[in-house]
């Protein structure tokens, strides 16, 4: 608990030091928001659904990263890794944990409604024939997943919590970004403890939003696990974020008020 202590003081450390300056740095070290987005039942779908699940999940994608461009400025896809979808977010003060965190759960619920009352088939430049058919295959969903890490970028020495940033050119024009670190790993780790239209939240992540008592009721410990290589194979909280303020504005009975 110590070490963890010592980490989120260097979280509060590197926002007071982004507010106080706003030079750029050739080395420099930021706090950064990551978020995915991953479909569930996908394998099954391309089961049942085999001549167009290409179109819908491509679509999907595409619809939810123009729906976090719009409610989240700032925000840039990292990757897609086979069904799912990651991105990133650079936090600037304080504030912006709480509106980030507040905006990837409405996201979710969102397109968890449209899959499910059909307005996404709808949306879906095809024949009707095709949507009504899309809508009875339909068994998809989505589960999230949003994790914080301090990350440096040519930064000579390394600090104890630091994750590190590296870009690798490919050819003239186009590269890659890559993240590595521990915080990067607990992150792939705690997204796969999640379900069905819930969102999981690191440890860190949560201790931040706990701060405040207005958010403090919206996390909720599932379980603790070992998860591989994290904590040095110590207990892990399991943690879910659920604001029913979203839940029921976008419930699907909300589809026949």
């Amino acid at each position: 608990m110590v070490d963890q202590t010592q980490r989120l003081s260097r979280y509060r450390e590197l926002i007071q030091e982004l507010n106080e300056t706003k030079k750029m740095e050739i080395a420099r070290r930021t706090v950064e928001l990551f978020f995915s987005f991953d479909i569930v039942n996908s394998s099954l779908y391309k089961t049942i659904n085999y001549t167009g699940w290409y179109n819908v999940i491509i679509s999907l994608f595409k619809e939810i990263q123009a729906s976090v461009m719009k409610l989240m400025p700032g925000a840039e896809m990292w990757r897609v890794l086979g069904d799912e979808i990651v991105f990133i977010i650079p936090i600037k003060e304080n504030k912006d944990f709480f509106v980030y965190t507040d905006k990837i759960f409405e996201i979710l619920n969102i397109f968890v409604l449209k899959l499910k009352n059909g307005q996404f088939f709808d949306e879906l430049e095809i024949d009707n024939d095709k949507k009504l058919l899309m809508k009875m295959q339909n068994v998809i969903s989505l589960k999230a997943a949003a994790w914080i890490a301090i990350v440096g970028e040519n930064v000579q020495q390394i600090e104890r919590y630091d994750n590190l940033l590296e870009r690798y050119k490919l050819r003239e024009g186009y590269g890659l970004i890559e993240f590595l670190g521990n915080d990067i790993d607990a992150g792939f780790r705690i997204k796969k403890e999640t379900e069905n239209r819930r969102m999981v939240i690191s440890f860190e992540l949560a201790y931040i939003l706990a701060k405040d008592t207005d958010y403090l009721k919206n996390i909720h410990i599932i379980t603790y696990k070992t998860l591989r290589g994290i904590w040095q194979n110590r207990l892990y909280p399991i943690i879910w974020y659920h604001d029913p303020k979203y839940a029921e504005t976008y419930s699907l009975r909300t589809v026949f008020l």
